[in-house]
């Protein structure tokens, strides 16, 4: 392969890849404004629309649910309200205990 048909090449997929990073960021962005902290850009990146539709779809878990505190001696309440478990040592929304 010459260098020029690396180029042609490399110009051909660049907007491939421009789309696939747009569709990553958003569908990572859609996914931390609803309590999520799952690393889906990969997904955005190769799957582009359905990822970000399914990112949109899944229910918002960044408010509390509980109307009422749970009041176990064995729990920990995050600074976002949630009750979690004194086995676990970091929250859903991804706060340490400490």
């Amino acid at each position: 392969m010459t260098l020029f048909m690396l180029v042609v090449i490399f110009l051909c997929m660049l907007p491939f890849i421009i789309i696939g990073v747009i569709f990553g960021k958003l569908t990572n962005g859609v996914l931390r404004t609803r309590g999520y902290y799952d690393d889906w850009f990969w997904w955005g990146f190769f799957f582009g629309l359905i990822p970000l539709i399914i990112a949109a779809a899944k229910p918002d878990i960044s408010q509390n649910t509980n109307s009422e505190p749970i009041n176990a001696p064995d729990c920990w309440t995050c600074s976002c309200g949630r009750q979690n478990p004194s086995y676990t040592g970091t929250c859903a929304c991804g706060k340490s205990k400490y």
